[in-house]
């Protein structure tokens, strides 16, 4: 769950996906699920795009759209499967992506693969700042990693990546040098969900050695390097170089630092000062990310697991599983047999046996049949 801190610019939010196609696309509503719950939404539509691109497309009080994503990556699919507010859809989707997931895996396989081919990335990511900042290529490339990993075949994936790096590092086709560093982060957070933390740091500490490198790279290493020697416990590490990725940061951007970039040193920061037994200092640090919107709630989960906060991971993954996001990603990780890295595994599984998250879970979703069960695992041997 090592996510891509990218501190050049504020996170924007995601835009609505490109469901304007071409003429020569085809597009088509699959299904509706009304929303009954939700101040702003009125309901969600199925839409299919082409022969096998699936969105979910919210309307408002109004019926105008008003956002959407694309059920790319497996883990999207299973929450939409997952979460009783799209019943609805269940069925459209179900004949569509068929009734066993290796269907939509092999797909997303196929169109990434296509990406890779034509330099041009075949997914909408759903983050606005990857896709305003990523070259082409660079989009692709990442799609590709994450696409493997879920198909079980990570290895793989990560030998193509390296490959991929060894290009940007080269600066071939004028490959700017924070390229290289959105492809080793991205196979640095797919390395400390396999359980690699040292071939992620690994990866981090070589980028940073590339004389092509700007400041702009290293504080970016700095930054996720921080975040992982905090989830390996090395917390005096991990805050002076958290601290000191602050200061750079600070200096290079003339004194300000963008809101978002200090919500993610602030949980780095509040990790590391609670293992050091600072705990008023840790509770302040984390503040600032407890008020953030629902778009912080996958870092606020990290966080919480990195600082051993099981009552605060509960109240955080009951909030997600009463909020108004489509599909809900708790409905997901708190399925039995999901696989998740280390630390998250134990802090799921504890907060799994909670009587309240499962009372909130039992209301938000359905425990996915068997047949999901190796698409839950990541297509891993039981």
């Amino acid at each position: 769950m090592l996510g891509l801190l990218l501190l050049l610019a504020a996170a924007q939010p995601a835009p609505a996906p490109a469901l304007g196609a071409p003429e020569a696309v085809q597009v088509q509503t699959l299904g509706t699920a009304p929303i009954a719950d939700n101040a702003k939404m009125a309901s969600v539509d199925l839409v299919l795009v082409g022969e096998d691109r699936l969105f979910l497309r919210m309307r408002d009080k109004a019926g105008a759209k008003a956002g959407g994503v694309e059920l790319a990556p497996v883990a999207t699919l299973l929450a939409a499967l997952a979460d009783k507010r799209l019943a609805p859809l269940w069925p459209a989707l179900l004949a569509h992506a068929g009734p066993d997931p290796g269907r939509h895996r092999d797909r997303l396989l196929a169109r990434t693969e296509t990406g890779i081919r034509l330099a041009s990335p075949q997914v909408s990511t759903g983050d606005a700042q990857s896709e305003r900042i990523a070259e082409p290529w660079v989009l692709a490339s990442l799609q590709r990693l994450d696409a493997m990993a879920e198909a079980g075949r990570f290895e793989e994936g990560a030998r193509e990546m390296q490959a991929a790096i060894a290009r940007a590092a080269a600066g071939r086709h004028n490959t700017d040098p924070f390229a290289e560093f959105q492809l080793r982060a991205a196979l640095a957070r797919q390395y400390a969900m396999h359980d690699l933390p040292d071939r992620a740091l690994a990866v981090l500490a070589e980028g940073e050695k590339n004389p092509r490198s700007r400041n702009d790279c290293i504080v970016n290493y700095w930054v996720n390097r921080a975040a992982i020697l905090a989830e390996l416990g090395r917390y005096a590490e991990a805050l002076a170089l958290v601290d000191a990725t602050a200061a750079k940061s600070r200096k290079i951007r003339g004194g300000r630092i963008f809101d978002d970039s200090q919500l993610h040193f602030g949980w780095i920061r509040a990790c590391a000062l609670n293992g050091l037994g600072r705990t008023a200092e840790a509770v302040s640090a984390y503040a600032p990310l407890r008020e953030a919107g629902p778009e912080m709630a996958g870092t606020r989960a990290r966080a919480l697991v990195c600082m051993h906060d099981d009552e605060g991971l509960a109240a955080e993954l009951i909030r997600q599983l009463s909020g108004p996001g489509l599909p809900a990603t708790a409905v997901v990780a708190l399925q039995p047999g999901a696989s998740a890295a280390g630390l998250f595994r134990q802090a799921y599984a504890r907060a799994a046996a909670r009587a309240d998250v499962r009372a909130a879970f039992d209301v938000r979703a359905r425990v996915l049949p068997p047949v999901f069960e190796p698409a839950l695992r990541g297509w891993a041997a039981p």
